[in-house]
């Protein structure tokens, strides 16, 4: 279930893998009764080195996460705007003078909402139309196909160049390998991929 994704089964193989080598590495008095491998460090015992292991693992996300929370501000920030850029006579007023500088209808027509949104949904639809277009296109895999980021995508992979979200993990996987030598490399490696 690791290897698959789950966090939960990543971070309790963490924390077996940290009971197991602890226990081989914890000093222990001489008189110590040695049963073999069957004595480990308990889970509890275990917990406070996950959370340096867990800590590592998310320093520097901020700033690398910092291209998702402004995606997200900016989507937001899009699809909040739209509505009174097509249908709020004021706002659409201000917008053309600013911007469009395109013919006012006539008062009469634009007594309703419905008549300003079909006003300013002249010059509002292109904008809408694309950014909901590569919204689409950035949140499904399944949308990428026969499109030309599908084929982008496709040769980034073939030249072995990883987009963006895979090089992040695979970077803080390597940081936290080399960072806890004495743990399964791999075991980290799965658990910074969550």
């Amino acid at each position: 279930m690791a290897e698959n994704g789950d966090w939960d089964a990543a971070k309790e193989r963490v924390v077996r893998e940290i009971m197991c080598v602890d226990h081989l590495t914890a000093p222990r008095p001489a008189n110590w009764p040695s049963l073999g491998n069957l004595s480990q460090v308990s889970w509890d015992e275990a917990q406070p080195t996950f959370d340096k292991i867990n800590k590592a693992n998310t320093k520097g996300m901020f700033l690398a996460a910092f291209p998702y929370r402004l995606g997200v501000f900016t989507a937001l920030t899009a699809f909040l705007g739209s509505f009174p850029m097509v249908f709020d006579l004021h706002t659409a007023l201000v917008f053309n003078e600013l911007y469009v500088t395109t013919d006012v209808p006539p008062p009469e027509d634009l007594e309703t909402w419905l008549e300003v949104g079909s006003w300013t949904w002249n010059w509002m639809e292109p904008p809408l139309g694309t950014s909901s277009a590569s919204q689409r296109l950035s949140a499904s895999q399944v949308a990428l196909d026969n499109q030309g980021l599908a084929l982008a995508r496709a040769q980034m992979q073939n030249m072995n160049i990883k987009p963006y979200t895979q090089w992040l993990k695979d970077t803080r996987a390597r940081r936290l390998a080399l960072e806890f030598p004495q743990y399964n490399g791999k075991i980290l490696e799965v658990r910074a991929s969550c």
